[in-house]
């Protein structure tokens, strides 16, 4: 018996030791993922990413192709990465010129999230675009809020935040006045469930490190709101905010195109 249970303790140490191998392992190769994507980023030529995040059926893929066509498109949810060129018209002195940006709309599903992350380092803005009017997808646009403001990487690299509030067409549907509340709200609680399991390994973000209540204000200057209605192509306040970042203008073009490819 004394023999039996000292073999099944050394087994179970065994496994143990293994499963912690397996974790600090993936771990190291997820720092090692991190860091390339930062080098490529600082020897990158082309910082023109604009990422679209944000859970299904927000209307990220419509907003896709209003920015590209110029006009609103319907479409279906989305179960790969689009990524598009678009050429966004803005002024510089007296002139016109043309402001060009690669746009990849992210599909919301879970499994895409680290996906997210390996862009972080070719994006110059990201877009999350939120359902103003289904309160039941808050939960999971909070969370990529939370994920994105946490994140050391964007907040390193200064990466500006626009948290457009869709389908202001419906009524009833919330405005970004409104609906930041409600965000705030879902933060504080994935911020409340996150503290009880950060440990001296866990790598804390901005949020994290915060001692009060999480405000989107906190973060002025870093985020801003817009309502917006792809379906109406009321999408002034997104076009607006994508005019401020900083990409280098190009040369006017006579047409608009959309040049689309699947991930």
């Amino acid at each position: 018996f004394f023999f039996s249970s000292r073999r099944r303790h050394t087994r179970q140490r065994s496994v143990s030791w293994a499963r912690r191998c397996v974790q600090e392992t993936a771990f190291i190769w997820r720092r090692i993922k991190q860091v390339a994507g930062f080098i490529k980023y600082l020897f990158s030529k082309k910082k023109d990413l604009v990422l679209l995040i944000g859970p299904n059926f927000a209307g990220k893929t419509g907003l896709l192709y209003s920015l590209g066509m110029k006009k609103f498109q319907s479409t279906v949810s989305s179960t790969k990465a689009n990524e598009a060129t678009i050429h966004l018209e803005c002024t510089a002195g007296n002139r016109k010129k043309e402001k060009v940006f690669r746009v990849v709309d992210i599909p919301g599903h879970a499994h895409f999230k680290n996906y997210i992350h390996t862009r972080i380092p070719e994006a110059v803005a990201i877009i999350l675009v939120v359902d103003a009017y289904n309160r039941q997808t808050n939960v999971q646009a909070s969370e990529f809020l939370y994920e994105m403001l946490n994140s050391n990487a964007v907040n390193s690299l200064g990466i500006p935040l626009l948290v457009a509030c869709n389908k202001q067409d419906i009524t009833d549907a919330k405005n970004k006045s409104q609906l930041a509340k409600d965000l705030e709200s879902e933060v504080n609680q994935i911020k409340k469930t996150r503290k009880v399991t950060i440990d001296e390994n866990t790598t804390l973000g901005p949020i994290d490190i915060i001692q009060s209540e999480f405000t989107i204000d906190q973060f002025k200057g870093f985020v801003k709101l817009a309502d917006c209605s792809v379906a109406e192509y009321k999408i002034e306040e997104i076009t607006n905010f994508l005019q401020e970042i900083n990409v280098q203008p190009t040369q006017t073009l006579n047409h608009h195109h959309l040049s689309l490819i699947h991930i």
